[in-house]
């Protein structure tokens, strides 16, 4: 694959593209339990269940069908958070998949830049590259 440029990098909800991403940021973890005994002078880390969540910092463009739908979600009297297909591409074929639930919406407007909207969202299952 070699080294990319984060030019050719997106992100799609569903099969829509999401319009004005600036950046994207996936953690994929893998969660552990201390195995150890009393007595036991180190750690004894033993691999539990993995989870992953991340954020996707936008311009803000309530305009955009798919901007306005994620902002939405969450900017209402009962926030539900939305369970959704997401894909976030590296460049045109390779990228991470799966399902999320989106937990956070942060629009932030300052006078000296464009007016942002930042989403974080957490896996549900496990998450898939391609």
């Amino acid at each position: 694959m070699g080294i990319k440029h984060g030019k050719d990098g997106t992100v799609k909800l569903t099969d829509n593209v999401v319009a004005s991403v600036i950046s994207w940021t996936a953690n994929i973890n893998l969660g552990t339990a201390d195995g150890a005994s009393m007595g036991d002078q180190w750690d004894n880390p033993i691999a539990g269940r993995g989870n992953w969540n991340g954020s996707i910092n936008l311009h803000l463009n309530l305009e955009n069908t798919y901007q306005k739908a994620i902002h939405d979600v969450l900017v209402t009297a009962s926030p539900t958070g939305a369970l959704a297909t997401l894909r976030l591409y590296e460049d045109a074929t390779h990228y991470y998949s799966g399902s999320v639930l989106i937990t956070g919406v942060n629009p932030s407007v300052s006078k000296d830049d464009t007016n942002k909207l930042s989403v974080n969202f957490t896996g549900v299952g496990a998450p898939s590259y391609t």
